[in-house]
Parts: structure tokens; sequence; C-alpha cells
């Protein structure tokens, strides 16, 4: 019975990922409501508030739910993933509410929705990063069959997937469309997308073969290249003071890579400093065990600032 249940979110999680690329994708066109992209973001946002949100995310805090009962997960990545539900929840309503308004001619920030829309979807990414890492492990090793019949009875789901099952709602025709398309173009031809293997899709191909790791695997804070740089330029001189009165201290930017099995999606070159090779890679890697590489994340105060000001 749970591997019903676990095999049907590690599926969705898949098809969420479909979701995510295309968010990425659509959001670096146009986001005026003459642009071509603009029904496909809407309906994107609007099947996850209608789906995931409501039924997806729900099974997956219930089983939070019980194994922080049977203390078989730390209460810090109980209430990440309780929050980041929480956050995705109420991003994508108001994401939905603004692109619907710009369709009917309303104003709005091209530049900041575009952010908004990419850093919901690295949220939405990160979050089945930080589940299939520690939630589904947990609870394939802790919950009774009787827990996964408690999680069974509640009904979300037995709910229909408007988007992926056998009969695609007409609402979302066109979005399956795309998205079946890009899954063609990535060579899966022929193959339904509740069939695609994990080794299809990158992100979350290197997370399904870690589940059974034994490795924590903290929850991550979202950052941009240049914030990760400034952070981790900030541990150096602060681990090691006389470091950068020396020798100087000089980085790259982070650069992006498939997330490995402990969630790391982001590197530096190696750096050429004599004698502090090591402690420079080991201040680095540190820094990758926290922080999750998004570009939109680089905006985030812009953002901030003018979500206080609705």
């Amino acid at each position: 019975m749970e591997l019903n249940v676990i095999e049907k979110l590690h599926t969705e999680h898949i098809r969420l990922e479909c979701l995510v690329r295309l968010l990425n994708g659509q959001s670096c066109l146009r986001t005026d409501a003459t642009a071509p992209n603009i029904a496909l973001l809407v309906d994107a946002l609007c099947y996850l508030t209608r789906f995931p949100d409501v039924t997806h995310h729900v099974i997956e805090d219930r089983i939070v739910e019980k194994l922080l009962a049977k203390q078989a997960l730390s209460i810090e990545f109980g209430h990440e993933i309780e929050v980041q539900h929480a956050a995705l929840i109420r991003d994508g309503r108001d994401l939905l509410r603004d692109l619907e308004s710009a369709t009917r001619g309303g104003n709005m920030s091209q530049e900041l929705v575009d952010v908004r829309v990419r850093l919901y979807a690295e949220r939405l990414r990160h979050n089945m990063a930080v589940e299939e890492l520690t939630l589904f492990p947990a609870a394939e090793k802790y919950l009774s069959g009787a827990d996964w019949s408690a999680i069974e009875r509640h009904g979300e789901l037995g709910r229909p997937d408007p988007l992926f099952d056998a009969e695609v709602d007409e609402r979302f025709a066109e979005l399956y469309r795309v998205i079946t398309a890009e899954a063609k173009a990535a060579s899966v031809e022929g193959i339904s997308l509740s069939d695609v293997p994990y080794t299809v899709l990158p992100i979350i191909a290197p997370l399904h073969a870690a589940r059974l790791s034994e490795d924590p695997v903290m929850p991550k804070k979202v950052l941009g290249a240049e914030q990760i740089r400034q952070e981790v330029h900030k541990r150096i001189l602060r681990d090691y003071p006389a470091f950068g009165n020396q020798v100087g201290v000089s980085l790259p930017l982070p650069k992006a890579h498939l997330a490995d099995d402990m969630a790391r999606n982001w590197d530096m070159e190696k750096q050429g400093h004599a004698g502090y090779g090591s402690y420079i890679r080991r201040v680095v890697d540190e820094a990758r065990k926290e922080f999750f590489l998004s570009d939109a994340a680089d905006h985030n105060e812009v953002l901030g600032d003018s979500l206080a000001h609705d």
C-alpha cells in the first residue's frame, strides 16, 4: 500500500518537473497580456493551484504529521516542508491572480512577474528535492499499513489529475500539448508522461537514485549566484580573517549543474591561491550544502519590496 502512495507521489514529481521546466522557459518570454505565452503561464498556474496544492501537497503534509507523531522525522524537516507548501500555495495563487489580471488589461510589471514566476518554479523544484531525499525514505521506512490506510482515507489520492490523467481537462489541452511536445523533443517520443522513468528528467533522476542514502540532507536556502558568492566571501574572511589581508579574495560566480544526491546544484571553479586551496574548497563545500542556486533569487529584494507595497 505504501508503495502505491509513494510511487504516485514520485510520478507526480516527474510531472511537476515538466511544469517547472515550462515555467522557467515560458517566463523568459514577454509576460504582457499580448504575448503568446501568457495563456500558457495562466494555465500552468491554474493547474498547480487546482491539483497539486489541494491533493499532492496535502498527502505529503499528512505523511509529515504521521512521521512527526512517531518521532521518525526531525521537527526541522517537518516544519520546513509544511512552510514550503504554504509558501507555494500563497505564491501560486498570487501569481495566478496577477497573470489573469494582465490578460484583462491590468497593469503589471513585466520584469517583476518574470522574476516571481521563475522564483516560484525554483521553490517548487527545491521542495521536491527535500521530499525525495528526506520525506519519502522516512515514510517508506517508518510508516505502517495502518498509517497508510489513514492517509488514504482522506480521499485526496482518488482525485483525478485534470492535466495528466487519461482524459485531459479541456481547459488544459494546449498546456498538455506543449508539455508533450517538449517531452518528445527530449527523445522520449511515444512514452506516456505517467510512465517516464526518472532517468529521463535530469533534476529528479539523481534525487531518486539517492533515496536510500543514509546521509542527512538539510533544507536549503534558495539564493542567486551573486548572493552565494557574497556569502562564501563573507565566510572565508570570517573563518580566516588574515586570508583576505594577505592575498586577497577573488571568487567566481557559482556555476549551476544538475542536482546531485545531496541536492547540491552549483559549484565554484578551483581557486589559485597557493596554500589556501584546501581551505577555500572546504568553505565552498559547506556553502553548497546550505544554498540552492536559483537565477530568479537574485531579485529577492526587488520582489520583497514590491509585495510589501501590494
